[in-house]
């Protein structure tokens, strides 16, 4: 029991879901990975604060209302700020990443210290930042958007979703193993971060289907395969800190890559 490690503090849901959205740059990596621990840090003060005169229930429908809608409103003005365009998919996604911020707060098994979430928060923060450079870099040559080197091996491949995935992944298990904990969470809180993220960005286009079947079909075909490879891991992966959230968007960076080829 003594290396049993205990379950990270900040939401890796969240934190999946936005690296998967916002790690193609320096800048995507300083702007949203600021304001997820904003959420995160906004979500644990309203827990601890509501908990004390409110019911679990209307706790946990407090959290989903008001970190959701702040957490967008916060994305929104940051992108007026950079002057960058905001669709309303990806405004719905900020806004459904501040809810599973909340959730996750409000789920956590164990009820952590706010600088022990901040702590944990801004070690996902560098590593995410860092990581973010590296596939810009490697990418376009450039850092934070400025040109940084003209490298022959750049390839915009490093743009796709599967790098996002894999990126989330790799991101999320380094941060477990350099704060000695685990990313176990509850089953369906992977689901809540993936799912967004495939219909976000199919693997493929089915134009024979139309569009809206077609999405369906490839966003099905996507989960079906996660499905398989997240009931396969369970029997599989016995080092808590690789298993979970960090193996599954891995995973779903190695569909994506296959799925992409056809």
């Amino acid at each position: 029991m003594g290396d049993k490690k205990m379950t990270a503090a900040f939401p890796a849901g969240a934190f999946a879901l936005g690296l998967f959205l916002f790690s193609g740059n320096m800048q995507e990596g300083f702007t949203a990975g600021i304001l997820l621990v904003f959420a995160s840090v906004l979500a644990m003060f309203l827990r601890n604060f509501l908990d004390d005169f409110l019911p679990r229930w209307s706790v946990r429908i407090c959290l989903w209302i008001a970190v959701g809608s702040l957490t967008e409103a916060a994305f929104d003005l940051s992108f007026y700020a950079l002057g960058t365009e905001k669709s309303l998919a990806l405004t719905a996604m900020t806004a459904f990443m501040g809810i599973l911020a909340g959730e996750e707060i409000y789920c956590s098994k164990e009820r952590s210290e706010m600088n022990e979430l901040m702590w944990e928060c801004s070690v996902v923060w560098a590593i995410w930042i860092a990581a973010g450079a590296f596939r810009e870099f490697m990418a376009s040559g450039t850092v934070f958007l400025y040109p940084a080197a003209d490298i022959g091996l750049a390839s915009g491949s490093f743009q796709k979703a599967m790098f996002a995935f894999i990126t989330a992944g790799t991101v999320l298990a380094v941060s477990c193993l350099i704060l000695g904990r685990s990313c176990a969470c509850d089953g369906y809180i992977s689901w809540l971060a993936v799912i967004p993220a495939v219909v976000y960005i199919r693997p493929f286009d089915i134009p024979l289907f139309g569009e809206g079947l077609g999405a369906a079909v490839s966003a099905a075909v996507a989960l079906v395969f996660f499905f398989s490879v997240k009931k396969q891991q369970e029997g599989t992966l016995r080092r808590k800190v690789l298993s979970g959230i960090p193996a599954e968007m891995t995973a779903m960076g190695i569909i994506y890559m296959i799925l992409g080829m056809y």
